[in-house]
């Protein structure tokens, strides 16, 4: 009788154990996916952050034109070319 339920205390902290490993792992995984895609991941883009987002592409552009002593329509075009062969992903 000892042994069968010693054996079946095993098998309950056994089944414990792997719950709250299962556990452990599925909130460091979200923790994860939350650290590498951000808070905002899956959330409503609004109007305020499309605007800034154009603003900021705007300045990426003007900054890469001067650092290339190129215009900033070459840097556009040449980032769609580079775009295409898929060798920039968006």
């Amino acid at each position: 009788m000892k042994n069968k339920h010693a054996e079946h205390l095993g098998m309950v902290i056994t089944d414990m154990l792997q719950a709250l490993v299962k556990d452990t792992m599925r909130e460091q995984e979200q923790k994860r996916d939350s650290d590498v895609h951000g808070p905002m991941a899956g959330q409503k883009w609004s109007d305020h952050e499309d605007e800034k987002l154009v603003q900021e592409y705007v300045l990426v552009i003007k900054f890469m034109a001067t650092a290339h002593s190129r215009t900033e329509g070459s840097i556009r075009s040449r980032l769609m070319k580079l775009i295409k062969e898929e060798r920039i992903y968006l």
